[in-house]
């Protein structure tokens, strides 16, 4: 680990099963009853789960998908990602963007979509220092 990062980055939450995303960020029962866990309701309120039980933090990332094998076909590489923000423990906009994977086979398909989490971080972290630059 680097020395420090403690400073800056608060935690994370691996919540592969249904129950953890329930018990752990407050993900609505009903909503992956009726939906599924793959979906950007479910993304919306992992991010918010984080943000609300993590109030030192300023934002937040969310995936919820399926990398496969054996997944429906209409689920096969669909990812959903969230990114939000609060300052003064007050969520702001959640924003879920949802990806079909390009590549094949499950780690190449984790590395796309890692890439596409930091790529959604970086454009918030951009905004956000967009907003906070002297004028």
């Amino acid at each position: 680990m680097v020395v420090g990062v403690s400073e800056f980055f608060c935690g994370s939450a691996v919540t592969y099963r249904d129950a953890t995303k329930r018990s752990w960020l407050d993900v609505d029962g009903k909503c992956i009853a009726e939906q599924t866990a793959v979906c950007r309701d479910v993304a919306e309120q992992m991010v918010r789960g984080v943000l609300r039980k993590t109030p030192e933090a300023t934002i937040a990332a969310s995936i919820t998908g399926h990398l496969g094998p054996d997944v429906p076909p209409d689920f096969d590489g669909l990812v959903f990602v969230g990114v939000g923000q609060q300052s003064a423990s007050e969520i702001q906009a959640v924003e879920v963007t949802k990806h079909q994977l390009q590549e094949s086979g499950r780690t190449a398909r984790q590395i796309e979509a890692v890439g596409i989490v930091f790529d959604r971080l970086k454009q918030r972290l951009r905004g956000i220092r967009a907003d906070h630059e002297p004028g």
